[in-house]
């Protein structure tokens, strides 16, 4: 038979010998795992549209680590007489991107102006873009007949 104090060395002795097969346990080796995030991608950081006209693009969804959440997306920073609106605005787990229409009335004011996107989703940290939004006048329009003169008969 062996004595308490042999069976614990044998014990212990064969508890070593696993952890060294096994790598020696945990050596940190393993990355840590992906927290759960979101990103906002903009198809394009400039965007130009015509007093009366629609420009667009596209915001992609990234997701990272276990987050499956919406993402709502929203637009700061338009001009008056600027519409800049999100479709769809919530972007679901099932969906990857949404389309952002930057429409000018007639009376918008040309010039350059800076849109901020902004992508939230509950618990996370906000995900911020810029847009360079140029606005420019619609060309003047002219109506020109020919010939000068017109002449009619009477009957």
């Amino acid at each position: 038979m062996f004595s308490t104090h042999t069976a614990r060395r044998f014990a212990l002795l064969l508890l070593t010998t696993s952890l060294a097969a096994c790598g020696g346990g945990d050596s940190g080796t393993q990355p840590p795992p992906t927290p759960p995030g979101f990103s906002v991608v903009l198809s394009g950081t400039t965007l130009s549209v015509v007093q009366e006209g629609t420009s667009t693009l596209t915001a992609t969804i990234g997701r990272t680590g276990s987050f499956a959440g919406a993402v709502n997306l929203s637009v700061t920073g338009a001009p008056a007489g600027v519409d800049a609106t999100f479709a769809p605005a919530s972007v679901s787990s099932a969906t990857t991107s949404s389309t952002l229409s930057v429409t000018a009335a007639p009376n918008a004011a040309p010039g350059t102006y800076t849109l901020t996107v902004r992508g939230q989703a509950t618990g996370l940290t906000d995900q911020t873009g810029t847009i360079t939004l140029t606005v420019t006048a619609r060309p003047a329009t002219s109506l020109t007949l020919a010939p000068a003169a017109a002449s009619a008969a009477s009957t």
